[in-house]
């Protein structure tokens, strides 16, 4: 029985060996499979772990609160700085904490 998953574009994954034009790659939850190179992007995603975060203005918790973000919302991800995470979903960028995500090491 072959168990499968079809994951959301920007789901993001961590690529733990390779074999010819296949990556074997692994989820926040620690699933594991095979993903084609074809299917990967260059842009990198993260995925929130803590439900009800506020992504914030500027990298600091004494910064303007721009909204909430709520569990597992797929967030691009552009740069950290000292624990933080510059990400961008629907249109709305800003820092969360690097603790409060998964995707980026």
């Amino acid at each position: 029985l072959l168990n499968f998953k079809i994951l959301v574009k920007g789901y993001p994954v961590k690529i733990i060996d390779e074999f010819e034009r296949w990556k074997r790659i692994e989820d926040f939850q620690g699933n594991l499979g095979w993903i084609s190179n074809s299917q990967l992007s260059k842009e990198r995603f993260v995925i929130t772990l803590v439900d009800k975060i506020y992504l914030q203005k500027f990298p600091s918790v004494n910064s303007k609160k721009i909204a909430v973000i709520e569990h597992n919302t797929i967030m691009k991800f552009f740069k950290s700085k000292e624990g933080w995470l510059l990400v961008e979903n629907s249109g709305l960028k800003g820092w969360i904490k690097k603790n409060s995500a998964w995707g980026i090491n």
